[in-house]
């Protein structure tokens, strides 16, 4: 059966914030994302394909080029496309993890995507976003985990929570702060929670007192991008 004029225009109302919290939906685009996520058997609402062949092979509605347009995020739509349920995300446990990484303001879409991939990368347990970060389901943050979303289980809650429940549970807290203490001389814990802060303001008020640590500066340059900056820090701690 065709699809209708009805469910392109849901699957592009998708692109709205507000709309996916209601719908507890999100949208995966790209050839290779969308088939991680048909090989996990997650809870597909629409799969959508200009791909004769793929379409055949998985069972996915058969459109043009425009619809997939009409209905993609991006400028330039790959030609595959799936509604997904966000309870399909793996979720974090606090109770059974050892390594975390906690959002305290990141809302570049790109910088939190690219942490998540990086995460995986250096297993790290999970990743923790506060209230004032961009969303986990915001189409340029699942583009940008390349798949890292599907695997890596995630937390959304408040900074206050957030640092309730990393006492309850005895995470050794470590916050990203150029006041620090240099990475390269910090004793290591195996329990520990690595605190990044927003690309405009930095870490909030709530996080300043834990434990501060800071990648030491060599040349002129003013400051990292916080997903290099992540990536430096959990290599360095990811060292035996």
């Amino acid at each position: 059966m065709a699809i209708s004029k009805n469910d392109i225009r849901f699957i592009r109302s998708l692109q709205q914030k507000k709309v996916r919290n209601e719908e507890r939906l999100f949208v995966v685009e790209g050839k290779k994302m969308v088939e991680e996520v048909l090989e996990m058997h997650w809870d597909v609402k629409f799969l959508l394909s200009s791909d004769e062949s793929f379409c055949a092979n998985h069972n996915a509605q058969l459109v043009s080029e425009q619809v997939i347009s009409t209905c993609s995020s991006f400028a330039t739509a790959s030609g595959y496309l799936a509604v997904v349920d966000c309870h399909n995300l793996p979720a974090l446990d606090l109770e059974k993890v050892q390594k975390i990484v906690v959002l305290n303001g990141v809302s570049d879409p790109g910088n939190a995507g690219t942490i998540m991939r990086t995460c995986e990368w250096f297993g790290v347990d999970g990743v923790v976003f506060d209230e004032h970060c961009v969303e986990l389901e915001n189409p340029k943050v699942i583009q940008s985990t390349m798949g890292a979303v599907f695997r890596v289980p995630t937390l959304k809650i408040s900074s206050k929570e957030i640092i309730s429940l990393l006492n309850q549970h005895d995470f050794h807290t470590m916050v990203a702060d150029m006041k620090g203490e240099s990475i390269y001389t910090l004793e290591k814990n195996t329990k520990w929670a690595l605190v990044m802060g927003g690309e405009s303001h930095g870490i909030s008020a709530e996080f300043k007192n834990l434990n501060p640590i800071h990648i030491p500066r060599i040349g002129l340059g003013e400051s990292l991008n916080v997903g290099i900056a992540t990536g430096i820090i959990l290599s360095h701690l990811s060292q035996d």
